[in-house]
C-alpha cells in the first residue's frame, strides 16, 4: 500500500473506485482498451502536464502494459491472479487520468495533481516496484 495518506484516499475515492469498475469491464473487451490507450495519447497531446516527465515516463510503463496484452492476444480469463489484477489497476489508473472529473477536476489548477499520484502508484505497482497487485487493493474492496 502507498505509504503517504493522500494516495491512499485517492485510491479510496469515488472516482477511483468507478475507473476499477470500468476497467473489470474493459479489460476483457480489446476493442475498448485500444479505445482507451487512444485517450490517453490525446490527453497527452491535449494536456502539457501530461508530456512533462515523470508523469509521461509513467503513462508510457501503463499503456505499454496495456499494449503488451492486446499484442499478445491472451484471453483475459486465461490469465494468473496477479496478472489480471496488474492489467486492472494499469486500466483503472489510465481510466482515472482520461476522466475530466476525478477527485481534483482537471479543468482546476493543478488539476493534474490527482492524476499524476494516481499514474504514478500505477506504474509502480505494474513495473513490480510496489507491492503484488492482488493485494494492492483489498482494504478498498467492498
Amino acid at each position: 500500500m502507498p505509504a503517504d495518506p493522500v494516495t491512499r484516499r485517492l485510491l479510496a475515492s469515488a472516482s477511483f473506485t468507478r475507473c476499477r469498475a470500468v476497467a473489470e469491464v474493459k479489460v476483457r473487451q480489446p476493442v475498448q482498451l485500444q479505445t482507451l490507450l487512444a485517450e490517453v495519447e490525446l490527453r497527452a497531446i491535449e494536456c502539457e502536464a501530461v508530456r512533462v516527465q515523470p508523469l509521461a515516463v509513467m503513462i508510457d510503463i501503463a499503456a505499454a502494459v496495456v499494449e503488451a496484452f492486446l499484442e499478445s492476444g491472451a484471453d483475459y480469463d486465461a490469465l494468473d491472479a496477479a496478472r489480471s489484477a496488474r492489467l486492472r489497476l494499469v486500466v483503472a489508473g489510465l481510466e482515472y487520468l482520461v476522466i475530466d472529473h476525478d477527485v481534483i477536476p482537471d479543468d482546476q489548477k493543478h488539476g493534474m495533481v490527482d492524476d499524476l499520484a494516481v499514474v504514478r502508484w500505477v506504474a509502480r505497482v505494474a513495473s513490480g516496484a510496489e507491492g503484488h497487485p492482488v493485494d494492492e487493493l483489498s482494504e478498498f474492496d467492498d
